[in-house]
C-alpha cells in the first residue's frame, strides 16, 4: 500500500529503504540501512536538543531517503557524482591526525546536513 511524503506517493519497497538502483554497485543494502538509521539518529538528537521535540527517526529516515533517490547519486548543488562508498568510513580520529590531507579525500562524501 503507498503512502504519501511532501506530496509524493512512496511504495512500500521505499517505506522499507530499499537500496537505490545507482548505489547497487557501491554499497551493500545493510550498510545503506546503516547509514540511514546512524544519519537520521544524529539529526533527531541534534534537533530536539534545538526544541524539536516532535522530531522522529522514522520521519528523518523518510525524508533523508527521498532525498537519496531524487539525488540519483549526485551533489545537489554542483551535480557532482558523490562518492557512496565513502559513508560511514569517515574517522574524526584519523581527521585530526591527518589534518586537510585527510579530510580532502572525503570532499564527495554525501552528507544530509545542508
Amino acid at each position: 500500500m503507498p503512502f504519501s511524503f511532501n506530496g509524493r506517493e512512496l511504495s512500500v519497497a521505499e517505506k522499507k529503504y530499499e537500496l537505490p538502483g545507482f548505489l547497487e554497485e557501491l554499497v551493500s543494502e545493510k550498510w545503506y540501512k546503516r547509514w540511514l538509521q546512524r544519519k537520521a539518529k544524529q539529526h533527531v538528537v541534534r534537533d530536539r536538543k534545538r526544541g524539536n521535540t516532535a522530531a522522529k527517526i522514522a520521519e528523518y529516515k523518510i525524508a533523508i531517503h527521498d532525498a537519496v533517490i531524487r539525488s540519483g547519486g549526485n551533489d545537489f548543488y554542483t551535480g557532482e557524482k558523490l562518492e557512496w562508498s565513502l559513508i560511514s568510513t569517515y574517522n574524526n580520529d584519523d581527521s585530526m591526525a591527518g589534518g586537510r590531507k585527510y579530510k580532502a579525500q572525503f570532499a564527495l562524501l554525501p552528507t544530509v546536513d545542508h
